[in-house]
């Protein structure tokens, strides 16, 4: 009886300081299935209807950002531009949580399920006719320009992995680093920046 009171005091007590110091919960990036990863990128593009006036069509209102990126041209040449986004990403897309050696473009090994079950997802009938965007994007710890360059590596990296490892016809594929331009949370704590450490799949 008495270690049954003692028990229910216990968790009481520990009620009772959960209220007071709540613990922090982090929402990971999921580890997604192939078909998981199908049902997110098999979506029709939306059509961002204007609010029509007597005689003009009045552009969607749509909350947009300027930011710094680098991407590659459709003849490989590496350029820097200055771009207005979306703040919310409106394409069809999926944010993968690919590990990387720090301040590298390297994928570690426990990042190649991710990518495997991405590549069987790219080949699958649904989405075998369709292209992609894969951009890349890291936390904002260094230099802006290291972190455009970084991001930009880091992309390239998963797509060599989806071509030699799954047959992705390169032409498929294109890339873009955003270095730190488009956090998902804030980089205030490891985890925070480690979410932001990313690479994301976009419908073209």
């Amino acid at each position: 009886m008495a270690e049954w009171a003692s028990n229910r005091a216990m968790k009481y007590l520990l009620v009772v300081l959960s209220c007071i110091f709540p613990v922090a919960v982090y929402a990971d990036l999921p580890e997604l299935t192939s078909e998981e990863i199908i049902q997110q990128l098999n979506h029709p593009k939306p059509k961002l209807r204007g609010i029509k006036t007597r005689s003009l069509v009045a552009a969607p209102k749509i909350e947009m950002r300027g930011l710094s990126r680098i991407r590659y041209t459709e003849d490989n040449q590496e350029i820097k531009e200055f771009v207005y986004l979306p703040v919310k990403q409106v394409a069809a897309h999926v944010n993968l949580n690919i590990e990387f050696d720090s301040n590298s473009y390297r994928i570690r090994e426990g990042s190649y399920q991710a990518l495997n079950a991405l590549g069987e997802a790219l080949n699958n009938n649904k989405l075998v006719d369709k292209n992609f965007y894969i951009n890349g994007h890291t936390d904002a710890d260094g230099s802006e320009q290291n972190n455009l360059q970084l991001s930009l590596k880091r992309a390239l990296a998963v797509r060599y992995f989806l071509i030699v490892n799954h047959r992705i016809a390169e032409n498929r594929l294109r890339l873009s680093g955003y270095g730190e331009g488009k956090p998902l949370v804030a980089n205030t704590t490891p985890r925070n920046k480690q979410l932001n450490r990313r690479v994301e799949i976009v419908l073209r």
